[in-house]
């Protein structure tokens, strides 16, 4: 999950409902369903899969083979807390994706890492560092705005010097 998140920019919700079905390994591309975009209404954007990416999800989905989503049920961790915001009894929930994340960073250099939302941003941000086309991360994120554009740019000042040192020497 934590794989997919890096390498799509997607939300943990986004991870948490999708299906087998949304990996489209003859197109090359995850298909994401959104509900932050347009509330009440599906829209979806695709995502290209990195080679790396690919083979991951390709090992992964032998484990899960027997469920619809890409993420099923007995990967849950049981927990009363927030259960009635869980969307579906089939799959694990963005709570418990949450607790599978604290429980795998605890104790290491990356126990500071304060959520999922840190895939989202890295993706984000190493994408524009290397120059991809912002039209690209937006598509692939589901930006619309330039206020949603500009969260991300803090996140590596140093590259503007380095930019800049590049024009003029």
């Amino acid at each position: 999950m934590c794989f997919i998140a890096a390498h799509t920019g997607a939300r943990r919700s986004e991870l948490c409902r999708s299906l087998r079905a949304d990996i489209d390994f003859e197109d090359n591309a995850i298909l994401i369903h959104e509900k932050k975009k347009q509330r009440g209404t599906e829209t979806f954007r695709h995502v290209p899969m990195s080679q790396r990416l690919r083979q991951v999800l390709t090992d992964w989905l032998v484990v899960s083979e027997h469920s619809i989503y890409t993420f099923p049920a007995e990967h849950r961790v049981e927990r009363q807390r927030n259960s009635n915001r869980r969307e579906n009894d089939e799959s694990v929930s963005p709570d418990e994706a949450s607790d599978h994340l604290s429980a795998a960073l605890a104790n290491t250099r990356w126990s500071v890492i304060r959520g999922w939302h840190v895939f989202r941003h890295s993706f984000i941000s190493n994408c524009a560092s290397l120059a991809v086309d912002q039209r690209m991360i937006d598509s692939w994120v589901g930006h619309q705005t330039e206020d949603m554009r500009r969260r991300y740019r803090h996140l590596f000042p140093h590259r503007q010097k380095v930019e800049l040192d590049r024009v003029f020497g």
